[in-house]
């Protein structure tokens, strides 16, 4: 089994070098293609792209990311499914550190590996899992409209929102809850923290590096 998961740990470290490159990328491909066909564009997709504010950035922590996931793998009880959803979720904490981005496509992934490992590591607590993930669906579309009807502000991206909702399935209703307390905290914590080191407010703060500690945490 150690073996199993080092494998996959060298796999996905190659795996984040790459998609942690192409992302910009893809985005602006994509950006690029929906704009062309909602309005008449003249210009090529290399100008598009050379005018862009989404470019690619070195990522000076390569040779980190190789060590948390050989820590990882060495010495984490979690399962095949548990190790892959958390070395996602290290790639989508980097792209909303670095983009203030998330990447659905992988949030997708994460659904179906969460799916997976409910029905085969933990189908005993089926029922409760589902309940959490009715009362998560419920919990953030009443969020979103108490925010948007009477606050008149947005407080979580929608990306956010749909990483918590997919994760849901891998908790009690009460570790949920802690979850999503201890990245409350996380991120209000680093909040004050920058603050006082700068003395200047985070006008933008990437919320799934504290999701994926909380995760880490709670798993």
């Amino acid at each position: 089994m150690i073996g199993l998961k080092l494998m996959i740990a060298c796999s996905m470290l190659f795996w984040f070098k790459r998609a942690f490159y192409q992302f910009p990328h893809k985005i602006n491909h994509a950006i690029f293609q929906d704009v062309t066909t909602l309005i008449d564009y003249e210009m090529t997709q290399a100008d598009f792209v050379k005018h862009s504010k989404l470019q690619p950035k070195p990522f000076a922590y390569f040779y980190l990311m190789g060590l948390l996931f050989l820590l990882f793998s060495l010495f984490s009880s979690y399962s095949i499914f548990i190790l892959l959803i958390i070395f996602i979720l290290i790639y989508l904490s980097f792209i909303d550190i670095y983009y203030y981005l998330t990447d659905i496509h992988y949030i997708a992934i994460i659904l179906l590996l969460t799916i997976t490992e409910l029905l085969f590591n933990q189908s005993y607590f089926l029922y409760e899992r589902i309940f959490t993930l009715f009362i998560a669906i419920l919990f953030f579309n009443l969020l979103a409209l108490l925010i948007k009807y009477i606050l008149k502000k947005e407080a979580l991206g929608s990306g956010d929102i749909i990483l918590l909702i997919v994760l849901s399935p891998l908790f009690s209703l009460e570790q949920f809850c802690w979850l999503l307390f201890i990245a409350s905290v996380a991120g209000i914590g680093y909040s004050l923290i920058f603050y006082l080191a700068t003395k200047k407010q985070l006008t933008k703060l990437p919320f799934i590096p504290f999701i994926s500690f909380s995760v880490m945490i709670l798993g």
